[in-house]
């Protein structure tokens, strides 16, 4: 294929068009590069004829300020800096905070009005000679200061660069070491109340355990004055062997009254007509002049009344038996009940 064919046809007339403009930009390129040429030619002659304008305006808007530099006293800074704690790893964003925010409220407190009033006091004791001057200067100005003081703290070294500003190379020192003199003093004092605090709370807690323990120790003593265990063992011994009084002559009485509830009427009443004469027998020995008439006439009642006894017994023995399955309503339980009563 002919490359004459790719070629793109342009028209005459744009072409026209176009040649016709680059004359005209090349005029105007050539009008601004000349104007500028021209300005910056004419300058040249107005800064060689008039030079001394320039000089003059440099002398005027710098004098005063090289002459007022010139009469001002001069001014000392002085720094210095304090450690406030070791260093130590700080990876974690909690602890960096913590030290960040410790590091920042110290160097607030070197600026506190506390820590600044108790610097100037123990400075004009270092200096009289400006004590006098000073008191008139902070009646008429109370809020005048005679030193420039600032705090930065760096939280990688964890310390505190103090600087301070004054007319006097001394003076400015003094006064540097009387700031951190008094933050010392504040701190300490802060530490005195808070130790003051702690101990008293510690010994109210004290006093009150001191208190609950000597009750509990009362209890003791009296639970042991009365619980004595020595007393409560002869109480015990004392008991058991009453306590076993009582249930042989239990077991005696029981074994009797088995003995007269297996006896006939006979069998009793021959028995105490013998316990009857060997009683009247006795007496006559020793004069009671009782005869074996009336132990015989004695005799037979108390046959009856064991007898009675006896039945009694028995019908209350039945009475227990029935009343296990039966209610007091019952007949049963009433004739028993009436029969008891005759």
């Amino acid at each position: 294929m002919d490359s004459n064919e790719n070629k793109p046809q342009i028209p005459l007339n744009e072409m026209e068009g176009i040649d016709g403009m680059r004359p005209q930009m090349r005029e105007d390129r050539f009008s601004i590069s000349n104007e500028i040429m021209l300005r910056v030619h004419r300058y040249k002659i107005l800064l060689r004829k008039r030079w001394w304008v320039m000089l003059l305006g440099i002398l005027l808007g710098l004098g005063p300020a090289f002459v007022l530099i010139s009469t001002m006293p001069p001014k000392f800074q002085s720094e210095s800096k304090m450690v406030m704690a070791q260093r130590m790893a700080t990876t974690d964003k909690l602890v960096t905070d913590e030290i960040q925010n410790f590091m920042g409220t110290q160097s607030e407190m070197l600026k506190s009005q506390r820590v600044q009033e108790d610097a100037m006091n123990r400075f004009l004791e270092i200096h009289p000679e400006v004590a006098e001057t000073w008191t008139n200067v902070i009646a008429l100005n109370p809020n005048a200061r005679m030193f420039s003081f600032s705090s930065k703290d760096s939280l990688r070294n964890q310390a505190l660069t103090l600087t301070a500003v004054g007319k006097d190379a001394k003076q400015v020192q003094d006064y540097l070491n009387c700031v951190m003199d008094a933050y010392l003093a504040y701190k300490k004092e802060l530490r005195e109340k808070t130790s003051e605090t702690t101990f008293e709370s510690l010994t109210n807690q004290i006093a009150t355990l001191d208190t609950e323990i000597q009750a509990l120790r009362d209890g003791i003593s009296n639970f042991r004055a009365t619980n004595n265990v020595v007393m409560l063992e002869q109480v015990g011994s004392g008991r058991a062997k009453e306590l076993g009084e009582i249930n042989t002559e239990l077991n005696r009485t029981k074994r009797e009254l088995d003995a007269l509830n297996e006896m006939t009427p006979e069998q009793i009443q021959a028995v105490v007509m013998r316990q009857g004469s060997a009683a009247f027998t006795s007496g006559a020995a020793v004069g009671t002049g009782i005869s074996s008439e009336m132990a015989a006439s004695l005799a037979k009642p108390q046959a009856e009344y064991y007898k009675s006894l006896q039945e009694l017994t028995k019908l209350q023995a039945n009475r227990d038996e029935l009343t296990e399955f039966l209610r007091d309503s019952h007949p049963k339980v009433r004739d028993l009940d009436q029969q008891i009563s005759a």
